[in-house]
């Protein structure tokens, strides 16, 4: 699963960051921050070429940003 969230740290507020997490759970992963959306979406297609999923594969992203989780389909 891919979630894209907004940083709620002093230095880096309103920013967003990326967060793979494992079938089990875990996190595998998690980025530095973004200063818009769209720079984060272009991080998951990068990390997406790396584990061999073609650029025509729609991948599903949860998108935490907002008050509800909406499930976005690249």
């Amino acid at each position: 699963m891919i979630k894209i969230n907004k940083s709620t740290g002093k230095h880096t507020l309103g920013q967003f960051y990326v967060t793979y997490v494992g079938r089990n759970g875990k996190t595998l992963s998690v980025t530095e921050t973004f200063k818009t959306k769209a720079s984060a979406i272009k991080n998951i297609r990068a990390m997406a070429g790396l584990f061999r999923v073609d650029s025509k594969t729609v991948v599903k992203i949860q998108d935490c940003t907002g008050k509800k989780v909406k499930e976005i389909a690249i």
